[in-house]
């Protein structure tokens, strides 16, 4: 395409150097040649990029798939401590239960406080 665009501009060049020493007698066209020229500039640069730009979209595309798999799978590990946290906290809390001690008027209550609500 770019072969071409440049074929006809030198060819409607050609015509009106001809056009110009009287040796065919016509209109001057090299300025049409010139916008075909740039018009077909345009359609090869355009397909040039769109092929750069797919070419630059597959990565992403194929990372956003590994992002939203390595999500879930964050999720379901998060849900799965959680879980496993609970039953912990359930277990101390069974295992661990409030004592008190009564001595005259003092009350002493014991308790078990994780460190996380500190």
């Amino acid at each position: 395409m770019f072969l071409f665009g440049w074929l006809v501009f030198i060819c409607t060049v050609v015509w009106d150097l001809l056009s110009f020493t009287n040796i065919i007698r016509s209109i001057y066209i090299s300025h049409l040649g010139f916008l075909f020229f740039i018009i077909s500039q345009a359609y090869f640069l355009s397909i040039k990029f769109d092929r750069a730009l797919s070419t630059a979209e597959e990565p992403t595309e194929k990372l956003d798939l590994k992002v939203q798999e390595r999500t879930s799978e964050l999720n379901q590990s998060l849900e799965l401590i959680r879980s496993d946290l609970n039953m912990a906290k359930k277990n101390q809390e069974a295992i661990l239960r409030k004592k008190e001690l009564k001595l005259n008027r003092l009350k002493v209550t014991e308790i078990n406080i994780p460190f996380s609500v500190k």
